[in-house]
């Protein structure tokens, strides 16, 4: 029963990994953010402290290795147990050790080989080195397919997409409807960018614009294994193609209603903050920028946009903590403004979208961009200079980001909050 119980908690701790991508932050072994049991003030720095064990990629992390730890050590004493209790253990560990069998099928046994003699004329005319080469390729065929695979994983994930595979668009009462469904959590990349912001300029003539996701997840943000496997090339692409479509959306003329169907975290709920209404269905997920507890500085595109939406009394609370919000909790804060039922979610955000597109479209998007004042143009202006820069000597997502989030901006405040 304990064995049963610790491979559920490890299920369990193995999706807070993957959900927080824990795993690719802290991903060093034995050693874990450079000891081998993390700092205190590390592991435990939100308050309260049962948040860290939800919340803080480190402890989460941590969590995760010390049960694989303790349920690899149930393991093998279970084992130990239950090879004391087979009669027939020699032969069930021999069948376990399996190996690489002869080429014949297996019948080494009953194919003893050529006497002495033979052996020895065989070894000099060559055809024993014969042998054992084909019974090494017979071996090594397997793990080659297996790097084959693997490398055809690689390419399939590599490989461009088209903008109709990831945004379905349907039309109603002379309003677009975009919805994500780029696998399963809408995570960004360099086509998944191109591909929005080649969507608002197809839909220009639409009354107004309904952005949704698909399934439990609004987007999660960036795709850091595309980002990782890319390199230095792909992130000088992918950034001028996320600020570009960040100022997309944040600077489209016509109403942007966001219909939040579930988590949105880091770019995922920048590109929803990004929208004039933001609607989240109720119990859905969670929402937050979580950049910073990744070690990745904003990119000013975003940090204009978070700053035009999040309510100012929490708005360095927000982007400093790096926490994720409940939909109440999110209404509180100017991320979210209405909170409905999932299955009316998609009703309600048209009849917003209806409400706004009702006003008159010139004075609609003059207002538009009065109310969003400089960083309206900031976002349009760092987002063009991200375009242009290059980022020609970074290497690495954090130092590219941070480059991005250190252009030079039109005055003083700007420049002084991007970082």
């Amino acid at each position: 029963m304990a064995l049963l119980a610790l491979v559920i908690v490890q299920i369990y701790l193995g999706a807070l990994v993957s959900g927080l991508r824990a795993g690719l932050i802290y991903n060093t072994w034995p050693l874990i953010d450079g000891s081998l049991v993390p700092d205190g003030a590390r592991l435990f720095f939100l308050a309260p402290a049962w948040r860290n064990m939800f919340e803080n990629t480190l402890t989460v992390q941590f969590d995760h290795r010390m049960v694989a730890y303790a349920l690899w050590l149930f393991a093998l004493l279970h084992a130990v147990d239950v090879a004391r209790t087979l009669r027939e253990g020699r032969a069930h560990g021999r069948a376990r050790a399996g190996g690489c069998r002869h080429p014949a099928g297996g019948a080494r046994d009953r194919d003893p080989g050529p006497p002495g003699a033979a052996r020895a004329r065989a070894a000099a005319s060559g055809h024993g080195d014969r042998r054992a080469r084909d019974r090494r390729r017979a071996c090594g065929a397997p793990r080659a397919a297996a790097r084959r695979r693997c490398r055809g994983d690689r390419r399939r994930r590599l490989a461009p997409r088209r903008a109709g595979d990831m945004i379905e668009t349907t039309e109603q009462e002379g309003m677009a409807i975009l919805r994500m469904a780029h696998g399963k959590a809408n995570a960004m990349s360099t086509d998944f960018c191109a591909a929005i912001t080649a969507k608002f300029a197809e839909i220009s003539p639409a009354r107004a614009v309904v952005l949704t996701g698909t399934g439990r997840i609004f987007s999660a943000g960036v795709d850091l294994l595309r980002l990782l496997d890319g390199g230095g090339a792909y992130i000088r692409e992918f950034l001028p193609a996320l600020g570009t479509m960040l100022a997309t959306v944040f600077s489209h003329p016509k109403p942007v209603v966001a219909a939040i169907n579930g988590h949105a975290v880091a770019g995922g709920c920048v590109l929803a903050c990004a929208a004039d209404k933001r609607i989240m269905a109720r119990d859905a997920g969670r929402i937050g920028v979580t950049e910073l507890l990744v070690g990745v500085p904003f990119p000013a595109a975003a940090m204009e946009i978070m700053r035009c939406a999040t309510a100012p009394q929490y708005f360095e609370d927000a982007i400093f903590s790096g926490a994720t919000y409940t939909p109440p909790e999110a209404v509180a804060r100017g991320l979210v403004h209405d909170i409905v039922d999932p299955h009316a979610l998609l009703e309600r955000a048209i009849d917003a979208a209806n409400t706004l597109a009702a006003l008159s479209p010139p004075a609609f998007a003059t207002t538009k961009r009065q109310t969003r004042g400089r960083h309206w143009s900031d976002c349009k202006a760092r987002a063009s200079m991200a375009s242009s820069s290059g980022f020609g000597r970074r290497r690495t997502p954090s130092t590219a980001f941070a480059t991005m989030s250190a252009a030079p901006c039109a005055n003083r405040e700007t420049r002084a909050a991007s970082f």
